[in-house]
């Protein structure tokens, strides 16, 4: 989830919701629901309990009571995020990079694993949303188990494997991306 106005957050880069038609709630770490009404909450939240794993719970408007009622009565309704993980040191970095590769080393990036090139590439609606793969934001299909298989396949590949580690190929690439991004 990342920042936005005072009345309204992201939930991904893509989706802007405002606190007024939703509900945010998250479970502190003592075990009590918490409710956002302002981004300001939130950052304060955060910043008291260090230890909150910064999951949040989005509901349709009505309040804490109603999210909870929601979650026991129709839980599909109820999205659960994670509060600005792509935010997190060169992870910020990312999106940025892999769209970079794809203008400046097109060959790179078409060897990436083909989730990385859906979900980052800017030209693709394609994204992550409450822990689920989002192929297309306007279907409700589930993706079929094969493409599971092939993304495994993908990630686990010993040549994409090694290209990660220090001083190899798309390690080198992204130190260079990021040293002037």
């Amino acid at each position: 989830m990342s920042k936005c106005r005072a009345t309204s957050f992201y939930v991904n880069p893509k989706t802007q919701l405002y606190f007024s038609s939703s509900t945010l709630a998250t479970r502190a770490p003592d075990g009590s629901w918490v409710e956002f009404t302002h981004r300001k909450d939130l950052e304060r939240f955060a910043a008291e309990h260090p230890e909150w794993d910064a999951i949040c719970y989005v509901g349709s408007a009505g309040g804490l009571d109603h999210l909870l009622e929601q979650m026991k009565r129709a839980p599909e309704e109820v999205e659960r995020w994670r509060i600005d993980e792509e935010k997190k040191g060169d992870r910020i970095k990312f999106k940025g990079f892999i769209n970079w590769l794809k203008e400046n080393h097109p060959q790179k990036f078409a060897a990436l694993p083909s989730l990385w090139q859906m979900i980052y590439d800017t030209d693709n609606s394609a994204s992550y949303r409450s822990f689920r793969i989002v192929p297309d934001p306007n279907s409700r299909v589930g993706i079929p188990v094969d493409f599971f298989y092939a993304v495994i396949d993908e990630f686990f590949d010993q040549d994409f494997l090694k290209s990660l580690y220090e001083g190899n190929s798309l390690s080198a690439l992204f130190e260079t991306y990021a040293a002037v991004h």
